[in-house]
């Protein structure tokens, strides 16, 4: 028969186990809110540049142009590993400039509110925005 373990071993088994599942949960729940701190940071990079580019587009004889500013590429470079993919669109959905081939959201934007969405780019995950910027009047 085997001898029963002395208190002070029980107590610090159980001690120790509770210190290693709490370690865990910590762990994990760290690991979750870093990612959501990141994606949320990664966002405001995103969604500033795409209002930099909406913001420049201009009506010259009744045509939307834009001329891309150079600070929507600076806050892109905050970000230097990442490859950068755009599209500038009028009201037609017809292509001003940027990849013809760039992702759009499933759901379209309604008012000003930015939609973002993941979507592959060159077979690889990605982040997008879309940012919609309604004209009075385009002509």
């Amino acid at each position: 028969m085997a001898e029963p373990q002395s208190l002070l071993t029980r107590v610090t088994g159980a001690v120790l186990s509770l210190l290693l599942v709490g370690g865990i949960i910590v762990a994990l729940v760290s690991w979750a809110n870093g990612r959501a701190a990141a994606r949320a940071a990664y966002d405001r990079i995103l969604v500033g540049a795409a209002n930099d580019i909406a913001e420049s587009i201009a009506i010259q004889d009744g045509v939307p142009v834009t001329a891309l500013p150079v600070s929507a590429f600076q806050l892109l470079a905050q970000a230097p590993d990442d490859r950068i993919s755009y599209a500038v669109r009028g009201p037609g959905r017809e292509l001003l400039t940027g990849h013809e081939d760039a992702p759009r959201p499933r759901a379209r934007s309604r008012g000003a509110d930015p939609v973002f969405f993941d979507a592959d780019m060159q077979g690889e995950p990605a982040r997008f925005v879309e940012v919609t910027r309604p004209r009075a009047r385009w002509c």
